[in-house]
């Protein structure tokens, strides 16, 4: 019986980490969006590419605020939220970048 139980906690906590090492951060949220909102299967895989996209133009450190308040939303709006909040973060940067360019253009 110890066996059995020993056998089953080793089996639950590397299942936790398989889980949160090798399923993408895109993925975990796209599948919180899913359950709250509702999503279709070919919704999912749009989400995740589209996540992947922003992920490019955002910092990292505003992704992670977004993966962090997806996790904790309790509603549909609320999740929508965190990815509008996303969006906004990372339509900042790129404009930050492009006066970065331009400014750079006219010293040179």
């Amino acid at each position: 019986m110890k066996k059995l139980l020993l056998f089953l906690i080793i089996l639950g906590v590397g299942g936790y980490f398989a889980y949160r090492y090798y399923v993408t951060p895109e993925k975990r949220s796209c599948a919180r969006l899913a359950q709250l909102c509702g999503f279709k299967s070919d919704d999912h895989q749009r989400c995740v590419s589209q996540l992947a996209d922003l992920g490019r133009n955002a910092n990292s450190e505003s992704m992670a605020k977004f993966h962090d308040c997806v996790a904790g939303a309790k509603t549909c709006a609320e999740g929508s939220g965190c990815l509008v909040g996303a969006g906004l973060s990372a339509a900042g940067n790129l404009f930050h970048s492009f006066l970065e360019g331009v400014e750079k253009a006219f010293h040179k």
